[in-house]
């Protein structure tokens, strides 16, 4: 119930006491020396996450010779 009270508007057209909007690399430069850390760390955690989902399902995979290696085995 809570978000229904949210209104959004578009980035572009946000003014703050006629000032110009906050971008992101204004608010990284704001956050201090350890905002950059966070940044750099922020973007190796997605990479890995991408890196290990694309790992896992390559090797879900079953190669086509498999079934027929068990069943030559199971026949011998």
């Amino acid at each position: 119930m809570i978000f229904l009270q949210i209104t959004t508007t578009p980035a572009d057209s946000v003014i703050v006491d006629g000032q110009a909007p906050i971008t992101l690399m204004d608010l990284l430069m704001k956050g201090g020396y350890m905002m950059i850390p966070i940044f750099l760390l922020s973007i190796l955690a997605v990479y890995v996450f991408v890196e290990r989902i694309l790992t896992l399902k390559n090797a879900s995979k079953t190669p086509d010779a498999f079934f027929e290696n068990i069943k030559g085995a199971a026949q011998a």
